[in-house]
């Protein structure tokens, strides 16, 4: 994998995440499973070329070191974000009172103190 072919998943990864608000997650997630790929990898200029945060270079290097010890199923990714996307939508609609409802400043607790 050349960086640039390397830049491109990293790039798109991150465009998948922001709709559940989880770039941090696949960016991990990149990591781990391109370790092997991304090995002696310049990890900042890869970030660049993603139009990503720099910062995240050190959270791919944790993830590629991790990768030893972790393996990635297919069926957990897909659930992962389907439950992310539903969780933000419910959310989102519970933040939302209905009209005409008034919600209380405060609640009393104890009135005899």
């Amino acid at each position: 994998m050349t960086i640039d072919e390397a830049a491109r998943e990293l790039a798109r990864m991150y465009h998948q995440g922001i709709a559940a608000r989880e770039q941090a997650l696949s960016v991990h997630l990149f990591g781990i499973k391109f370790a092997a790929e991304l090995d002696g990898m310049p990890l900042k200029e890869l970030a660049i070329r993603a139009e990503i945060p720099v910062t995240y270079a050190t959270e791919i290097r944790k993830r590629m070191n991790l990768a030893r010890y972790v393996e990635i199923r297919k069926t957990i990714l897909a659930e992962t974000f389907t439950a992310s996307l539903a969780r933000l939508a419910t959310t989102t609609r519970a933040r939302q009172p209905a009209s005409g409802l008034s919600l209380p400043s405060r609640t009393r607790i104890c009135s005899h103190m």
